[in-house]
């Protein structure tokens, strides 16, 4: 059923909102401002990067593919469905493997019958799963406040207004290289303080 629903988003016809090349498409939030905005071009862009990564993901744990294609499918037409209030912390990515977790954490609490595969017990992992979130996201916003000031700056200016690269470039007067280097370091710096716990995030 989702593989259908989804398959029908990203194959119905669609306006094109910009010529994508090569630097929009591997820019994931002016991907994902332009889902906001309707573009099914982009929704399938997004789609055929994560797919396959999520399904293998889902399916360390569950060893069952048809019910990882199921979380995987759900979350992607979760996405379309809301993708108007959707923000991201770190990235795209970040936000993906999170929220397909929690889907699985779900799948595992409404089908008990099933054996879980990884280390973790999911009695425990369940009960774990929101302060997990909210532990997560005070890491993430302590690892802002120690960024560097531009760094800091430009971070917040894509995750939290959402602007791509060549409108921060625009903005701040700068080379999209440029910003592209002070993302790179906030996620280095970032995933420092996550550490081990959260690797697959990234």
């Amino acid at each position: 059923m989702y593989y259908s629903i989804c398959h029908l988003i990203i194959s119905n016809k669609c306006v094109f909102y910009s010529v994508m090349n090569d630097d929009f498409v591997n820019d994931d939030i002016a991907l994902l401002n332009q889902v906001k905005e309707g573009n099914k071009r982009a929704f399938r862009l997004i789609f055929d990067k994560y797919y396959v990564p999520l399904c293998r993901f889902v399916n360390i744990s569950l060893d069952d593919t048809f019910a990882s294609e199921e979380i995987v499918q759900g979350l992607f037409v979760y996405l379309w469905d809301k993708r108007e209030q959707l923000t991201i912390q770190l990235t795209l990515k970040s936000y993906l493997f999170q929220a397909v977790k929690n889907r699985t954490l779900n799948y595992y609490r409404d089908n008990r019958h099933i054996v879980f595969c990884d280390e973790m017990p999911y009695d425990v992992a369940c009960e774990n799963e929101e302060i997990e979130l909210h532990e997560l996201q005070n890491i993430i916003q302590e690892a802002i406040l120690s960024l560097p000031e531009k760094c800091s700056e430009i971070f917040r200016l894509s995750r939290e207004q959402n602007l791509s690269n060549a409108e921060i470039a625009e903005l701040k007067n700068l080379s999209i290289r440029t910003v592209e280097t002070h993302i790179s370091n906030a996620l280095s710096r970032i995933r420092q303080y996550l550490g081990n716990n959260y690797s697959y995030l990234w």
